[in-house]
């Protein structure tokens, strides 16, 4: 492993660390249209090495902000069981599908969550009776990142938000609770099927770059839990718009290079 190719993953670590836990997103955003930028990798070992990242991550940001009693650990449960059930479900499917097929999914759900983001939705206090109605999502979240190694935290943290689920402050640090559940059982659906496949686990998820992604994100996370409630919706909503946007030029890049265009 190369000098600038460490120093490639330790950039998209750090800036995994500060997505996660300003904008409450797990990293995946980053790490799946990037890391091939740097490196040879199929899509399904990007994922299941994306998700692997992810959970490293998360565990570190929630064991803090739980210190912190910023979890509202009541909403994390719900949701985070849910998820667990869609990640693992999109996760056990994605293993059949092919490169391409995954490679259409990602583009097409940036582009729906940079979509989403540009609309300033309503916000409006819910009744306990209402927030029922909102639970499924954390099962349709899951399967984004189980499908996509993306999705969860980008589709749940609007939707605490606008419908005041949650306290501004305690949006990030829950959304990265429920990401456990969906990372893990994804991580586990994609090491069972490379065991299947007659794989090692150590070729579907690829540690080397877990390592160093990690290292950088952990870097930055004490700095970043400090600014997660500082930013304003609006400002956090736009930023993460145009990042999804550029980023999913580079999937679309991926996407047509796999046509020969």
């Amino acid at each position: 492993m190369t000098i600038s190719l460490v120093l490639a993953l330790l950039a998209i670590g750090l800036f995994v660390g500060i997505v996660s836990n300003i904008f409450g997103l797990g990293g995946g955003v980053l790490i799946t249209p990037l890391l091939p930028l740097v490196v040879s990798i199929s899509q399904h070992d990007l994922i299941a090495t994306s998700l692997a990242c992810i959970f490293t991550v998360v565990s570190f940001n929630v064991w803090a902000f739980s210190r912190e009693k910023k979890i509202d650990w009541s909403v994390a449960r719900i949701y985070g069981v849910l998820a667990a059930v869609g990640a693992l479900s999109a996760s056990t499917i994605a293993t059949f599908l092919s490169e391409q097929f995954l490679r259409g999914s990602t583009f097409s759900m940036m582009m729906l969550l940079g979509l989403s983001l540009i609309r300033h939705p309503k916000t409006e206090k819910i009744s306990a009776h209402q927030k029922l109605f909102y639970m499924p999502s954390g099962f349709f979240a899951g399967m984004a990142t189980g499908l996509t190694g993306i999705g969860t935290g980008a589709i749940l943290s609007p939707i605490f938000l606008a419908k005041k689920i949650l306290p501004h402050d305690k949006v990030s640090p829950t959304t990265n609770a429920v990401l456990i559940f969906a990372t893990f059982t994804s991580v586990i659906a994609y090491a069972i099927a490379a065991v299947q496949q007659g794989r090692s686990v150590f070729d579907a998820i690829q540690i080397q770059y877990v390592v160093f992604i990690c290292a950088g994100a952990l870097f930055i996370s004490r700095k970043a839990r400090k600014w997660q409630g500082l930013m304003p919706e609006v400002m956090r909503r736009r930023y993460m718009a145009c990042v999804l946007a550029l980023l999913s030029l580079i999937v679309l890049r991926a996407f047509l290079k796999g046509y020969g265009i």
